[in-house]
């Protein structure tokens, strides 16, 4: 990817100008302002986007104090997102080289537990990627869906590591997503779990996971680092380490936003001055997928059609509807004839 040497001069020599990396992933977008000391602490930023690059971007600037007076030097990374900022861009491979040149790390593989995939980076001796496993079939192993999971149960990934104290790990459905969400579901709704012990249990599956893929990556010693927001789980990161004995797993501090460290380093020689808020964002960047226009734009074509209901009548005929879904069952009583609700649940 990067020549080892050349690296390792550009992340030891002394900072000129503060420097900003930029990493919009499938979630989330992350920022990482390294300052004009060559011994300051970076700072960083962190928030799901949601697809509003522009607002999103512009509370994370506004979280660093940064208003365009200072001189920076910006460079994006991550996925097709970084081609809608007015900056230079490098893949996030390169970005992560970048990153663990600057902490002097050399392992012989990097997790990347994203917002929707699982990867493997392989290494070579010189700290070049060589090789990568990548999962983004099935969401059951990544960041997004456990937070979509905890949050069905009005929970956040900042309390996880507090809450599940005590709690006990299920066995649960990992070959797929949904079959994940009904036993989590079901479990609940039975009684048979409390939400700590669902949370941790997903913690468990997940670090199975990431056991799967250094499998295939025929890695069982040597240090491997794991990055991702979702290291902030520590009981997933003890899963990792205790279904792995023999692998010295590193979680750096700046793990939540490594791409984005690796980027601010590199801004130095390849990036350039950051423009202003209103032209960092162009608004015609060319994207390889098609983009159509705002649903509400196309708000005087939708047709409300209201509920019909009617109070029970003894003597009429009914129709019982079942929905047995995966994580719900809903039922409807409705009137044969005149097709009106009567009762649901």
């Amino acid at each position: 990817m990067i020549p080892r040497g050349l690296l390792s001069h550009r992340t030891t020599q002394a900072m000129t100008n503060k420097t900003l990396g930029i990493d919009i992933g499938s979630t989330s977008f992350k920022l990482c302002l390294l300052s004009d000391h060559p011994d300051g602490e970076p700072k960083s930023a962190i928030l799901p986007h949601d697809g509003d690059i522009d607002g999103t971007l512009d509370r994370l600037l506004d979280q660093l104090g940064l208003d365009g007076a200072d001189a920076i030097r910006g460079l994006a990374t991550g996925n097709e997102g970084r081609h809608r900022l007015d900056l230079p861009d490098v893949i996030a491979a390169v970005a992560i080289e970048a990153a663990l040149d600057a902490l002097k790390l050399q392992p012989r593989a990097v997790v990347s537990m994203g917002g929707e995939d699982l990867v493997v980076y392989v290494l070579d001796s010189r700290g070049r990627i060589v090789n990568t496993y990548a999962g983004n079939k099935c969401a059951s192993g990544t960041g997004e869906f456990l937070r979509q999971q905890l949050g069905r149960m009005n929970l956040k990934l900042e309390v996880i590591n507090d809450i599940c104290e005590g709690a006990h790990v299920h066995p649960i459905s990992a070959r797929c997503s949904v079959f994940m969400k009904s036993d989590c579901t079901h479990r609940l709704n039975k009684g048979e779990a409390t939400k700590a012990d669902v949370a941790l249990s997903l913690s468990k599956v997940m670090a199975d996971k990431v056991a799967e893929f250094l499998i295939k990556a025929k890695l069982a010693r040597g240090q491997v680092v794991v990055i991702g927001g979702v290291t902030r789980n520590r009981h997933l990161v003890d899963f990792i380490r205790k279904g792995n004995p023999n692998i010295d797993f590193v979680v750096p501090e700046q793990a939540p936003y490594f791409e984005a460290f690796g980027a601010a380093h590199l801004a130095r020689a390849q990036g350039k001055n950051l423009p202003s808020r209103e032209s960092l964002v162009r608004p015609g960047a060319t994207l390889t997928f098609k983009t159509f226009a705002p649903l509400s734009e196309s708000a005087d074509r939708v047709v409300h059609a209201p509920s019909r209901r009617a109070p029970f009548d003894p003597e009429a005929e009914y129709i019982l509807g079942v929905d047995g879904g995966s994580t719900t069952t809903k039922v409807a009583l409705v009137n044969a004839s005149t097709l009106e609700i009567v009762a649901e649940h």
